[in-house]
């Protein structure tokens, strides 16, 4: 199995490391074989081979077999490096904000408040960004409109 790593998360691993790979609520223990050091040019992700063994199990297995897993290319699946501890929240990535560094916009004390989104993972059109703690208010709509520091109004959704 192929897959592309951040520069920040290929200097977290190395050959041989022990990872799993959750699909489809299965886990797959695997085992790096390959990590590409130079970046996609179109992606700027760093390629990496996963061998993953022959039936879902906890992370501890170390069988690096090639598995008929009905894992198909293209599929999303989230790799676990074990002992990596992410804490952040998941967002819609049209929500993150670019003028040359990546942030979005918190409510502190009733006012906007501008935070760098330090992006971890993309998973299809979300992103998980560290540095904001869960439950944090984070303007959404109408945020490319708002400035550091501006009044902040609110209501709650109400939708099920």
């Amino acid at each position: 199995m192929k897959l592309g790593l951040s520069r920040q998360e290929m200097q977290q691993v190395k050959v041989g490391d022990e990872v799993a790979v959750e699909a489809d609520g299965r886990v797959f223990p695997g085992i790096i074989q390959v990590i590409h050091p130079f970046p996609d040019p179109l992606t700027r992700t760093y390629e990496m081979t996963v061998a993953l063994s022959d039936a879902p199990s906890p992370p501890s297995s170390t069988s690096a077999t090639a598995p008929d897993t009905g894992l198909v290319p293209g599929q999303v699946v989230t790799v676990v490096i074990p002992g990596e501890v992410l804490d952040g929240i998941w967002v819609p990535v049209q929500y993150v904000l670019n003028d040359g560094d990546p942030f979005i916009y918190v409510v502190e004390k009733g006012l906007a408040s501008r935070q760098p989104a330090y992006f971890e993972v993309f998973q299809e059109d979300q992103v998980l960004i560290t540095g904001v703690a869960p439950g944090t208010l984070m303007i959404t709509e109408g945020a490319r409109l708002v400035r550091q520091g501006d009044p902040v109004i609110w209501e709650a959704s109400t939708r099920n």
